[in-house]
């Protein structure tokens, strides 16, 4: 036990000390705060605490909603205000901006949805306490791999919210307990889908436990033993599928369980409408749309009167998305392909497929464009809607385009993961001169 004064926030929510000469991050504490704290070391020299008491408190802190939050992982700033979190947010992806001398024309005013059950997807870790026999069912706790105790999470939709106890329960009299490391659960607007990854063959004991659940929850339960093509429901069928509808667009798009989808449907529905509205589109316009997914970003830009290609690395997404393309009646105006668009091989037919095309929407994963960025900055192509989810790789990217001849535009924070340090970002790039 140290007595800790915190002088500053880091980007991952902690509020950050001195020991001993080295940085210590302590679990909800802010600017100001003095605490007595346990403080646990970790790995490559970094120090972390949680307070046990505050000898002195600052204003600011919010009360959490939830009574595991100072262990739980799932959240780290429930101890800040949603407008103090966003602030936070927006100063992190200037400063990155800063960092690499690119400044946004304007910055427009934040983006926030419901602040608690909201989140529709989530990777939850299973395992067991041997001193008890207990089994946990949850995030990991903040500052190791145990899991921590949950009775309810405030941040998952129903039927999650308050059905991880009863699920903890029934998977801790299975048989085959010690062999499941962690489901994923996902909800659209007309179901929900739990599945389990199971290392060992489930005997009828356990699969019937499983179908008991199934039926008091309201959750379809999916069985991975392998990869992700592995996945079956309980009779060995193909799951059902899931969906959400963008009505501003009046489009519905099914996905998989296991599919990547925006985990807040609300901020997910404003961000299309940002992002496709500030693209301008125009009647017949060429427009790609990169890392597209199950076609989030594709539909609406289509039924704006795009001609619109779609671009994806998984072959999985890019059936899903073709297939929603059909449900919704849009197949004439676009078109998917898979490719990689990570690998630099790619980059020639990347400049063939921005021959003529007007605008360019971009959504790539945390590591940022990657490859096709070349391609893109050399094309004629004169406005770009970039998504990202990680404000290091955005900068960097931006500062690319920059070079290239684009001008940051605009840029506007999306509050997509409130209570933690991630953030979505829009930014809106338009070319100011041809190299």
């Amino acid at each position: 036990m140290v007595d800790l004064e915190v002088d500053q926030l880091s980007s991952e929510g902690f509020g950050v000390a001195t020991f001993e000469r080295r940085p210590v991050h302590v679990k909800a504490a802010l600017p100001g705060d003095v605490v007595s704290a346990r403080v646990v070391r970790r790995r490559r020299g970094s120090w972390y605490a949680l307070p046990e008491q505050w000898i002195v408190r600052v204003g600011a802190h919010a009360k959490p909603a939830c009574e595991a939050f100072m262990r739980c992982g799932g959240c780290s700033m429930q101890h800040l205000g949603s407008d103090d979190q966003l602030a936070l947010k927006q100063q992190w992806l200037v400063a990155q901006l800063d960092a690499v001398g690119v400044a946004p024309t304007a910055i427009s005013a934040p983006v926030r949805g419901p602040q608690y059950f909201y989140r529709r997807r989530a990777r939850l870790a299973v395992r067991s306490v041997r001193d008890t026999g207990e089994l946990l069912v949850g995030f990991r706790e903040s500052f190791g791999s145990r899991v921590a105790r949950l009775r309810s999470c405030a941040v998952l939709v129903p039927p999650f919210c308050d059905g991880l106890p009863e699920i903890a329960a029934t998977i801790g009299a299975m048989q085959a307990r010690e062999s499941i490391p962690q489901l994923e659960i996902a909800v659209g607007e007309r179901g929900a889908a739990m599945i389990v990854r199971h290392v060992v063959d489930l005997d009828d004991f356990d699969r019937e436990a499983l179908a008991r659940l199934q039926r008091r929850i309201g959750v379809d339960v999916q069985l991975q033993s392998g990869n992700y093509a592995s996945i079956v429901d309980l009779t060995g069928a193909k799951p059902r599928t899931l969906d959400y509808r963008l009505d501003r667009f009046g489009v519905t798009l099914q996905f998989d369980a296991a599919d990547f989808v925006q985990v807040n449907a609300q901020v997910n529905a404003d961000l299309v409408a940002t992002a496709t509205g500030w693209l301008a589109v125009e009647a017949n316009d060429r427009v790609v749309d990169l890392f597209c997914g199950v076609g989030n970003f594709t539909l609406p830009l289509a039924v704006l009167g795009a001609h619109v290609v779609g671009v994806e690395g998984a072959e999985e997404l890019v059936r899903r998305a073709r297939s929603n393309a059909a449900l919704n009646g849009l197949e004439a105006r676009v078109r998917f392909d898979v490719a990689d668009l990570y690998a630099t091989s790619a980059a020639r037919d990347m400049a063939a497929l921005f021959d003529g095309v007007d605008k360019v929407l971009l959504d790539p994963p945390r590591t940022g464009a990657g490859a096709v960025l070349a391609p893109l900055a050399a094309s004629r192509v004169e406005r770009i809607a970039y998504v990202s989810c990680h404000p290091v790789s955005f900068a960097r990217d931006a500062l690319a385009l920059r070079k290239a001849g684009f001008t940051l535009a605009k840029v506007r924070v999306f509050d997509m993961f409130p209570h933690t340090t991630h953030v979505e970002t829009l930014g809106l790039f338009e070319r100011t001169w041809s190299r």
